[in-house]
């Protein structure tokens, strides 16, 4: 969206007619376009709602809700792997208690080992995931700052 972008422009990459259509996720669209909006058509689309503060506090909100529902569906996947994990070494560890081949032992310390790795992989992808999520709810959050002091900024600037 460039700096020329009209009200027009705006609604329809946001896919709506109207501001009465706008979606919560379309509410999160367009606080993330607003920096990238000229001041003029920020300020115009801002006026369209009534309460901007509460509109921004409403988005702040969402995001939080999406981290929260995020990182605990992450956490009870990465719990569910962990106990897989555990369960399968425990497997292999009674085997080992059993009469033995030299062969058949490697086998089992090899499966250990695997296990070991899977469960390492597991939480590097556990930690990537967290902070793929952190980055991006920061630039969302980022975004609705800006507008937000881009908004009140130019409401300064008009009523002075």
């Amino acid at each position: 969206m460039s700096n020329a972008a009209s009200e027009d422009d705006v609604k329809k990459a946001l896919g709506i007619e109207s501001w009465r259509n706008l979606s919560k996720d379309g509410v999160m669209q367009l606080v993330t376009m607003m920096p990238e909006l000229s001041k003029d058509v920020a300020l115009k689309i801002a006026e369209q709602f009534p309460d901007f503060k509460l509109l921004v506090t409403q988005t702040l909100d969402a995001v939080g809700d999406q981290l929260k529902a995020a990182f605990t569906s992450n956490d009870k996947s990465q719990k569910r792997a962990q106990k897989a994990f555990q369960r399968a070494q425990e497997a292999y560890i009674r085997e080992l208690d059993k009469d033995l081949t030299v062969e058949e032992r490697r086998e089992l310390y090899d499966r250990i080992l695997d296990v070991a790795r899977e469960v390492s992989a597991k939480d590097d992808q556990n930690k990537q995931f967290g902070l793929k999520v952190l980055t991006v709810a920061g630039s969302t959050i980022v975004a609705v700052l800006l507008a937000a002091v881009a908004f009140v900024g130019g409401r300064g600037k008009l009523s002075a």
